[in-house]
């Protein structure tokens, strides 16, 4: 999977720089490489086929799912303004940026769940073309009260809230399985935690550690 959607991206790229991201090794890469070519799913040019095309047609993020209904209380007093999502950071909306990210990646099917002071998200439905779903439910319960209105939306989804800043566009156009998006922090933290196995299943999660 990965070596094929390296090429999907870039058909020029070179064994040595597809090890290189892949983490996969080079003679395991020409190994695949070779394999794909015998079963069509790559032409000599080493340019992806329709066979491969269909290959991985099946592990294309299909939507998104913006979860923008809370209050952001801990942002308090800035989200008495304005939702969290909307703040500005390094001269961008964090909200506008993530959509652009998504956007990049060719995600362009997006539903934005909002709730606390809805009507200050609702220019984004124009502005980057979004389908709108309000959550009336969004003082009392969490965010699985956000997803249960969209559950009609639930495929290859990414599932986002709407205060992510990535410095890069994490986005993928094709996913092979679940995952959370996390980041490791040193000493102890107040945030969620998560346990993993040596696989990186997330086996629990819980708040502090």
């Amino acid at each position: 999977f990965k070596v094929l959607v390296q090429l999907q991206k870039n058909d020029d790229i070179t064994q040595r720089e597809m090890s290189e991201k892949t983490g996969i090794s080079l003679g395991k890469v020409n190994s695949i490489l070779a394999d794909f070519r015998e079963t069509g799913i790559i032409d000599e040019m080493n340019k992806v086929t329709e066979a491969g095309s269909q290959t991985l047609a099946p592990y294309r993020v299909t939507n998104a799912v913006i979860m923008a209904a809370g209050m952001s209380s801990r942002f308090a007093p800035l989200s008495y303004e304005k939702p969290k999502a909307l703040l500005n950071v390094k001269g961008e909306v964090l909200i506008e940026r993530e959509i652009r990210q998504l956007h990049e990646a060719g995600i362009t099917d997006i539903t934005l769940v909002v709730g606390y002071m809805k009507e200050k998200m609702y220019y984004l439905a124009e502005k980057y073309n979004l389908n709108i779903v309000v959550n009336e439910d969004y003082y009392r319960y969490n965010n699985t009260s956000t997803l249960i209105r969209v559950l009609d939306k639930l495929d290859n989804t990414y599932i986002c809230s709407s205060d992510n800043y990535f410095t890069e566009n994490v986005f993928e156009p094709f996913v092979y399985r679940s995952y959370y998006s996390a980041v490791y922090a040193v000493g102890e933290t107040g945030e969620y935690c998560l346990d993993c196995n040596k696989d990186g299943r997330i086996r629990k999660v819980t708040i502090g550690g």
